[in-house]
């Protein structure tokens, strides 16, 4: 999956000095991975199996099979190739199998898998498209982020929109949004889904957090008189009157970014599984944390955003950490001892961070200077990577 993107990786303690063009945004999708230079212009690499790329990559044929067909896809860039044609973005989401970017008034164009209006064919007989097409039109957008099997986005008037989770088989399906609150505005909206946690998280206008889907773990937040355990159809307040002005949304977990800077976290506290008896709180097997706790440490965060099995976030600084649940047991008093921040890359300061929320190891970051830098556990060592364009590419 994401070891392509960092196949090239190198073990230098600094970005090199020729880091052109600088960046202004990363995001990483399951297996891909996408960037905004200063001017708008995307760049992407890593697989490239359904037009996820924007690109026409050198393609790869199988054998003939019994039928007479012999299969073939695109195939992976190591390095970014250009995408989106002649476009420029306000911001870009990469996800599973498919990317999209915002123009700068809002309208969402997509490519990859699936995308409505697709002519191409891609893997295992999916549509697809090599370029850009409109998505969602004629809906303008303050956000959009494309997941494995949830997209989720604000509209430029503020309402939260989700798309229906795919179930089985159907990754590659690019589905219509459906309002979350008919009738509320939003600051942020987040979705996870990955059998067997389906959550949909979002922050309205006035900063209260409400959220749906699974509660397994008490990743609902709304602590008593909640059901633990059972998934609930409609929205749910988040207990505790924390404004939030974003929430990130995990795998039984979820994680808030409070107006003052400082991150709460509940739901799940601790991966092992307790086999006698339930602990305070009502949850089966699992530690949990059913309403929102201070993460461990004073720290304070200017962003914070999902990255597989953990959450990350910004100092003022541009220092990057990165918590989740504790590996061992829980805290036997302090739930937010379960939650500890850990210091990434502890030689660099970032002006963004970005990972992907339900797959893959890596994670990138822009440093203050401008520069591209991924790292993940690629072959079992831990590599880095200065990301460049393609030459040529533009």
């Amino acid at each position: 999956m994401l070891a392509i993107i960092f196949a090239a990786a190198l073990t230098a303690t600094a970005p090199a000095a020729d880091t052109t063009p600088r960046w202004a945004q990363v995001s990483v999708g399951n297996d891909h991975a996408c960037a905004l230079d200063a001017a708008g212009r995307a760049y992407c690499w890593g697989n490239n199996h359904s037009a996820q790329l924007g690109a026409r990559t050198p393609e790869h044929c199988g054998i003939v099979g019994e039928s007479g067909h012999r299969s073939c896809y695109p195939t992976a860039s190591d390095t970014p190739v250009a995408a989106g044609g002649t476009m420029r973005f306000a911001s870009i989401s990469a996800g599973r199998a498919r990317t999209c970017g915002l123009s700068g008034d809002g309208h969402a164009f997509c490519w990859g898998a699936d995308v409505p209006g697709a002519a191409d064919t891609c893997l295992t007989g999916t549509r697809c498209s090599f370029v850009p097409l409109p998505y969602e039109a004629p809906r303008r957008f303050r956000a959009l982020a494309v997941g494995s099997r949830v997209t989720c986005g604000v509209g430029m008037d503020g309402e939260a929109l989700c798309s229906n989770v795919l179930r089985g088989d159907r990754w590659w399906e690019l589905g219509a949004l459906q309002p979350v609150r008919p009738g509320a505005r939003a600051r942020d909206v987040n979705g996870f889904a990955d059998w067997p946690t389906e959550n949909v998280c979002m922050v309205d206008e006035r900063g209260a957090a409400w959220c749906r889907g699974s509660n397994r773990t008490g990743q609902l937040g709304a602590g008593a008189p909640a059901a633990l355990g059972e998934a609930v159809d409609s929205l749910v307040h988040v207990a505790g009157g924390v404004p939030f002005t974003r929430v990130v949304v995990q795998d039984g977990w979820a994680c808030g970014r409070d107006t003052g800077s400082r991150v709460w976290c509940w739901g799940l506290r601790a991966s092992k599984e307790i086999f006698q008896g339930s602990p305070p709180g009502g949850c089966v097997r699992r530690a949990c944390a059913p309403s929102p706790v201070p993460i461990a440490g004073a720290l304070r965060f200017r962003e914070i955003g999902a990255h597989h099995g953990r959450v990350c976030g910004l100092t003022a600084a541009g220092e990057a950490y990165c918590w989740a649940p504790t590996a061992g047991e829980a805290s036997a008093s302090d739930a937010s001892a379960d939650y500890a921040a850990v210091r990434e890359q502890p030689d660099l300061r970032f002006r963004a961070l970005a990972g992907n929320v339900e797959f893959g190891s890596g994670s990138c970051g822009i440093t203050v200077d401008g520069a591209l830098l991924c790292w993940g556990v690629v072959n079992r060592a831990e590599r880095r990577q200065i990301v460049h364009p393609h030459a040529g590419a533009r």
